[in-house]
């Protein structure tokens, strides 16, 4: 059983080929993925690809392979502001 986030992605690979045959093996390599990594962590993969238009199967495969899936968000929200001496703020700025 595949997730909304998978069924997106095989959705978006499907409709980027201008004859959707030439994305059967794309799509069936990307549902093989879950035999390898589990469902939940290719929903994950798949979701992060969505995140950023990234819907191909080396995206989400290297996302699996290289444990990645699911890092955008905790990247992003423990990103803090700079502040320091040498920051010049928005007044430098025209």
């Amino acid at each position: 059983d595949i997730g909304p986030a998978t069924r997106e992605v095989i959705h978006k690979m499907l409709s980027s080929k201008p004859h959707p045959e030439q994305s059967y093996r794309s799509c069936l390599g990307l549902l093989n993925l879950s035999k390898t990594y589990g469902e939940s962590r290719l929903e994950q993969a798949c979701q992060d690809g969505l995140m950023l238009t990234k819907t191909n199967y080396t995206f989400i495969n290297n996302l699996l392979k290289n444990n990645r899936e699911g890092q955008l968000n905790k990247g992003k929200a423990s990103t803090p502001n700079l502040v320091h001496s040498n920051v010049r703020g928005p007044n430098c700025y025209h």
